[in-house]
């Protein structure tokens, strides 16, 4: 019997996944969620399976002294998940995931067992309208010898730059969104647009102050004494504002990695008397908090923007001194689409 793979790595993509489940009426003891990026379900009807430790690392000139680590890593997580595949999977599979330029879903899509692949809704890659930022143009040399060592390690179908979202592959077949905005890169024919999938929840009405402190320690856009200085300044505006409890939801990465949550912590015990912290559980959805409240969010960004603006939430960000003092999170925020830039408000904090 054919499965279904779900890539589930965020309080979105499970919530696709499970949308997709009832759109199409497949039988949940035929669905394989795998986890990815450290996201943790308490429960699920589906069977499961983490992958967040399997990922395959982009080989780049810039790291060229450790080539021969993440080789020899690559090719013993890629047979790794060829046995997930072949062993606990052991069927033909259709396959539904948020993007395509990870090397790890690229190893999902290109086995033979996959039939057909689709991508869901993941929030903000969603609705880009120019994925032409991310292209890379190495000297040819360059690119010769990186491409010869991917397909030494990983095999000759393997690009050196994966797509965001590729569909000329003939194994594309679609995609999944809950707006007719969704996915303006991909063609129309095949495109799904299902209604949100977020559910009311009368515990969440109350909730007036949610902070997405965001993983920038682990995605290396700034140092641990830089990460301190910023929140810090973030919990005195809060003191200044008259907030006095506030809801924290961290990301996947962040309980995964656990390099910024102790230093968060240590920030949030200086404000203790004044600020109650409460921490929501992992597998708690920002949207559906949207959905259910009125509540104001804080964050620098996150697809979370898209859905809480759509609600009728405020977003306020504090993205404008790591803007100012983070280059690599400003290369980053340069390509975020309108979508989520335009839907935030700014706040000015200063920097001590």
């Amino acid at each position: 019997m054919q499965k279904n793979l779900f890539i589930v790595h965020s309080s979105i993509t499970l919530r696709m996944a499970r949308a997709v489940v009832q759109y199409e009426q497949l039988a949940m003891e035929d669905c394989i969620f795998l986890l990815d990026r450290g996201y943790r379900i308490d429960q699920s009807a589906a069977r499961t399976y983490d992958i967040s430790d399997l990922s395959l690392s982009v080989f780049r000139w810039q790291g060229r002294e450790k080539l021969w680590q993440t080789f020899q890593t690559n090719r013993r997580h890629h047979a790794e998940l060829r046995r997930l595949l072949e062993q606990e999977v052991g069927a033909s599979y259709q396959l539904y995931l948020p993007h395509s330029w990870s090397y790890t879903y690229l190893a999902l899509i290109l086995h033979p067992l996959c039939k057909r692949y689709f991508f869901i809704e993941e929030g903000t890659l969603t609705y880009n309208p120019d994925l032409s930022i991310y292209d890379h143009h190495p000297a040819l040399l360059r690119h010769a010898a990186l491409k010869a060592l991917l397909t030494a390690c990983l095999g000759p179908q393997f690009p050196v730059f994966p797509q965001p979202l590729q569909f000329d592959h003939p194994k594309y077949d679609g995609c999944y969104g809950i707006s007719e905005q969704s996915f303006p890169t991909l063609p129309a024919a095949g495109k799904h647009v299902l209604p949100p999938p977020f559910e009311h929840h009368p515990a969440y009405e109350d909730i007036q102050h949610i902070l997405i402190p965001g993983p920038w320690i682990e995605l290396n856009y700034c140092t641990v004494e830089q990460y301190r200085t910023l929140k810090t300044a973030l919990f005195q505006y809060f003191v200044d504002q008259g907030i006095r409890t506030l809801h924290v939801k961290f990301h996947p990465l962040q309980y995964h990695r656990q390099e910024s949550m102790p230093v968060f912590y240590e920030i949030a015990g200086q404000f203790a008397d004044r600020i109650e912290l409460v921490e929501l559980p992992a597998d708690t959805s920002p949207e559906e908090i949207a959905f259910s409240s009125s509540a104001d969010f804080y964050l620098a960004y996150s697809s979370v923007t898209i859905y809480a603006s759509q609600f009728g939430c405020r977003v306020l960000s504090y993205a404008r001194p790591m803007y100012a003092h983070w280059p690599a999170f400003r290369r980053v925020f340069d390509n975020l689409p309108a979508v989520v830039t335009e839907n935030m408000s700014f706040l000015d904090l200063e920097l001590s």
